[in-house]
């Protein structure tokens, strides 16, 4: 009884062992995930850059790491690489609405891209449409491109969503007193 009661056990710990190599891969990417995590809280954002790296490479298909990486690469100004990296994340999880809303940032703020900012919010209000800060985004993006009757919706629709949405309550009290005739 002993000997089969021992030979299962040793079953037991081989087939565990089997699988703890993806267990061990997963264990060491989580942890360079936390240092890089770590690194851009501290504005360390080259050593950011080098553990969310060694992280995608133990786990390619780790979504977290992208967006944290993209999120370093922007803070250095490395926008060629924060937008590989938000489209990669996208790719990853398309049903996920964050990527889309840095990417969409990227698009605003950096690249002056009204259209794709305006594309990227559209599919993150898509996805999230109870989330106020997509649409005030998408309103700053339209009133940046001239649409300021779009702009006033959308900083209309965050504040029904949030009404201590402060940015929001403001954006759109400058924009009635442009719009005014």
């Amino acid at each position: 009884m002993n000997r089969l009661l021992i030979v299962i056990l040793l079953l037991c710990v081989f087939l565990l062992a089997g699988s703890t190599a993806f267990s061990a891969d997963d264990a060491l990417a989580n942890q360079f995930y936390k240092e890089g995590k770590d690194f851009n809280k501290q504005k360390n954002y080259h050593a950011a850059v080098k553990s969310f790296t060694s992280a995608i490479e133990l786990k390619p298909d780790y979504y977290d790491a992208f967006l944290q990486r993209g999120y370093a690469h922007e803070k250095l100004d490395s926008i060629k690489h924060a937008m590989r990296d938000y489209n990669s994340a996208i790719q990853l999880k398309p049903e996920m609405s964050v990527g889309y809303q840095f990417r969409g940032f990227i698009n605003m703020v950096k690249l002056k891209e009204y259209d794709l900012a305006i594309q990227d919010y559209n599919k993150a209000i898509e996805l999230h449409p109870s989330y106020a800060p997509y649409y005030y985004f998408r309103g700053m993006a339209r009133q940046w491109q001239g649409d300021l009757n779009g702009a006033a919706h959308d900083f209309e629709q965050a504040l029904v969503i949030d009404p201590n949405h402060k940015s929001a309550r403001e954006k759109l009290a400058n924009l009635k007193k442009v719009m005014r005739p």
